[in-house]
Parts: structure tokens; C-alpha cells; sequence
């Protein structure tokens, strides 16, 4: 009975002194905490400013990309009302130009008439639709 007297004493003291130890490591562990050094100050507060700095570049080319898809929306509707008009113009300038009208005019008042076939010259054009004459049309048939 002795000895587990003797155990169980020696373990309160070695609990005891293992408290002490860990309080001990725990106030250090605080001491460090709160001392820090000069070095890592300054390195806290230049992270903090770069943050800081970067998150304005963030909001500022978020902004500059919400106006710019505003002006895209904008143009877009002035787009679709323009071409609206120009559909409305063109359906309008068709409505009043009748083709026989000027056909009419133009051999009856003016005198013209229609090509004969030693008149005509044909081009071949795989450019465009479109044939310019930029010199005068050559006489003789190839």
C-alpha cells in the first residue's frame, strides 16, 4: 500500500510539474506571438496595401466593363432602329419607282432603244457581280 501511495504522489507532482511545463510553453507561445518583429510589420502592411491596391484595379475594370457593355447595348438598339429605318426608306423608294414606267419615258420621250446583238459584249467576272469599265470597250469581237 505503500508503494501505490508512493506512485500515486509522484504522479500528482509529475502532473503538477507537466501543468507548469505546458503554461510555461503556452506563455511562450503567446510571448511570440505578440512580438513580432520590425520586418514582419513592414511585410504585413506592404501584402496589405497590394491587396488593397489590386482589389481597386478589381473594381475599377469591373466598372470600365459594365460601362462598355452598356454602350454595346446602346449601339446595338441604335442599330437595330437604324437598319428598321433604312428597311422603311427602301421599302418606300421601291413603292414609288416604277420600272415601266421609266422604260416608257425612256423610249418614247427620250429616244432610246434597245441594244441590238453586235451591240452587246459580255465579260466573264469571277471577282464580283459587278463589272467597272475603266477604259473604252474595244470594237472588234474576240
Amino acid at each position: 500500500m505503500a508503494r501505490t501511495q508512493a506512485r500515486t504522489a509522484r504522479r500528482r507532482v509529475n502532473s503538477k510539474a507537466e501543468k507548469a511545463r505546458s503554461r510555461a510553453a503556452v506563455q511562450r507561445n503567446c510571448e511570440r506571438t505578440f512580438n513580432m518583429t520590425r520586418g514582419f510589420v513592414i511585410f504585413l502592411c506592404v501584402i496589405s496595401v497590394a491587396t488593397i491596391f489590386m482589389c481597386v484595379q478589381y473594381l475599377t475594370l469591373r466598372a470600365s466593363v459594365t460601362t462598355q457593355q452598356k454602350a454595346i447595348a446602346a449601339a446595338e438598339a441604335e442599330l437595330v432602329s437604324v437598319r428598321s429605318e433604312n428597311d422603311a426608306l427602301l421599302e418606300n423608294i421601291t413603292n414609288q419607282v416604277e420600272l415601266d414606267e421609266i422604260r416608257k419615258k425612256a423610249v418614247g420621250e427620250l429616244g432610246m432603244n434597245y441594244p441590238d446583238e453586235d451591240q452587246i459584249v459580255w465579260y466573264n467576272s469571277s471577282k464580283s457581280s459587278q463589272v467597272r469599265q475603266y477604259q473604252d470597250v474595244p470594237t472588234s469581237k474576240e
